[in-house]
């Protein structure tokens, strides 16, 4: 059997200032916490989770940064770190995209977006009402 998850993550709580790479990261490591405690629940020992994020940096740092360049002085050490070791015990394929960002400014009707996109536009709406 395998695992179908959308992780949606937009919790109603006061913003926080934080350089937008960090948030970005931040955002991952939640993600994959919900995943890893998904993986743990279920039982799951197959399948595939696809991760979708306009923020290509923290995507990179994340899945490509190289752990001998991650020390503690790297910025963002603390979360890579957190997400390796999450990463490690989670029992399913975990491929990551970038998705290109604000693409509601150039596309007119959303649904021609795909899927990852049209959920991104929606975030993005999200955040700038904040």
């Amino acid at each position: 059997m395998a695992l179908s998850v959308v992780v949606w993550m937009y919790p109603e709580m006061p913003p926080v200032r934080m350089p937008i790479v960090r948030a970005e990261v931040v955002g991952i490591v939640g993600a994959l916490f919900l995943i890893q405690l998904s993986n743990y629940i279920f039982c799951t020992t197959q399948g595939k989770v696809e991760v979708y994020c306009d923020g290509k940096i923290a995507l990179e740092q994340v899945f490509d940064f190289p752990k001998e360049k991650c020390t503690a002085k790297s910025k963002q050490s603390d979360l890579i770190m957190a997400a390796r070791t999450v990463i490690k015990n989670i029992d399913l394929i975990l491929d990551h995209h970038h998705v290109k960002g604000h693409q509601d400014d150039e596309v007119l009707l959303l649904k021609r977006l795909p899927l990852p996109a049209q959920i991104n536009v929606h975030m993005d709406q999200r955040a700038k009402r904040r």
